[in-house]
Order: structure tokens, then C-alpha cells, then sequence
């Protein structure tokens, strides 16, 4: 991992320490037995972890430029694994032969674009960072129901490609931002035409509560599978 990317999340833990303790400052505080010792400690650790923060960026040079961009590729890894996730999930309980291959062919492609962004991050010298807590979502009851939140899925992932392209000018993440934001568009079109024929279904969805997903993809990270 490169030095710029340890300092940078180094910066965000320090960032994190100092809300944390103004928070637990401001709770103490509105106690009628007020703990002041404890008070006054609290602000020198949180107005230390202030002062911290802003000298890391000092030592971080250009660096900090890296780091931002591994920060946003693995806010889109993120998307990335709930489309995996969800796309396989759902294709599992699915009766439709012909909607149950179009979603393994969606949660294929996510995989594909997972695969990329998590390249990019280790050449950056990051690390690849999908969060297995936000997968576990309410199941949806209906296929209409289910469209509609892949549907909701996609859009955040153009969203987020979009301001990345805006915002970096690498050409190489600009190419992968690229890519992905058309195969993105492509899903969405399909997805809304699957939606007009299903919409007035009121076929029930069960979702199977254990679920082994596909294993062709590896992350530098703990294993997210997980129930």
C-alpha cells in the first residue's frame, strides 16, 4: 500500500475520532451530573484529532489526489457488490426462465466491472473495500418490486460515474468510468422494458434466506459472503 493512501485514511480516522468525541462531549454534557474532568478531556482529544487531520494533508503532498480517487472507486465497488449480490439473489428465485437468465447476465457484467475498479484501487495502491453490512436488505415481495429496485440500483451507479468523469481526468479511469456507465445505461433500458411487461404482475418473490454466491471474484478484504 502506498504511503499517500496509508496517510490519507490515517486523516479519516483521526476526522472520524474528533466527531465522535465532540459528539460524546455534547451527551455528557447534557447530563445533570456532569462529568467536567471527563469533559475537558474529551475536547482535547477531539481538538487534537482536528489539528492532526489538517497537518496529515502537509505530509500527504499530491498524494491526497490518489487517495480521493481510491475513496470514490470503492464507494462504486460498493454498488458494484450490491448489484452482484442482488442480481444473483434474485435470479435464484425467479420462475421466469427468460427474466432468471437476464439477471445472471446482469449480475455477470457487475462482477466484470467489480473486477475493474478493484484493479485500479491496488494500482493506486489501495485496497478494495466492499462493505458486506449494506447487502443484507429487505427482500422484495414482488417482481415488480424487484425491478424497481434494480432499476434504483443502476441509476446511482450512472450517477456515480457521471461525477466521476467529471471530476478525474486520468484516462485510464476515465475509460473504465466510461465503460461501465454504458453497460449501465444498457441495464436500465432493458430493466424498464422488463418492467412494462411485469409491472401489473402480482406474482409473489420468496428470496431463499441462505444463498452461496458465485466465488469468481476475489477481494483483498474480509470474505462479505456472509449471512
Amino acid at each position: 500500500m502506498k504511503k499517500d493512501i496509508v496517510l490519507g485514511e490515517i486523516k479519516d480516522l483521526l476526522e472520524a475520532l474528533a466527531e465522535k468525541a465532540d459528539k460524546a462531549k455534547d451527551f455528557i454534557g447534557e447530563d445533570k451530573l456532569k462529568d467536567t474532568d471527563l469533559i475537558d478531556l474529551l475536547g482535547k482529544i477531539g481538538s487534537r484529532a482536528k489539528d492532526d487531520s489538517v497537518r496529515m494533508e502537509d505530509f500527504q503532498g499530491e498524494g491526497i489526489a490518489n487517495y480521493d480517487v481510491v475513496k470514490f472507486l470503492n464507494t462504486m465497488l460498493k454498488v458494484e457488490y450490491q448489484g452482484i449480490f442482488d442480481y444473483n439473489l434474485h435470479a435464484e428465485n425467479i420462475h421466469d426462465e427468460h427474466l432468471r437468465e437476464r439477471f445472471r447476465k446482469f449480475g455477470a457484467m457487475e462482477i466484470e466491472h467489480a473486477r475493474m475498479l478493484s484493479q485500479l484501487i491496488r494500482k493506486l495502491g489501495g485496497t478494495p473495500k466492499p462493505s458486506s453490512g449494506h447487502l443484507r436488505r429487505q427482500a422484495p415481495t414482488s417482481i415488480k418490486e424487484m425491478i424497481e429496485r434494480h432499476l434504483e440500483g443502476e441509476k446511482k451507479a450512472i450517477e456515480l460515474c457521471e461525477k466521476g468523469l467529471n471530476v478525474f481526468t486520468s484516462p485510464e479511469l476515465t475509460w473504465a468510468l466510461g465503460t461501465i456507465r454504458l453497460d449501465e445505461i444498457d441495464h436500465s433500458r432493458e430493466l424498464n422494458a422488463i418492467y412494462d411487461q411485469y409491472k401489473l404482475s402480482t406474482d409473489i418473490v420468496e428470496i431463499n434466506k441462505k444463498y452461496v454466491p458465485p466465488k469468481d471474484i476475489d477481494f483483498d478484504s474480509d470474505e462479505p459472503w456472509v449471512e
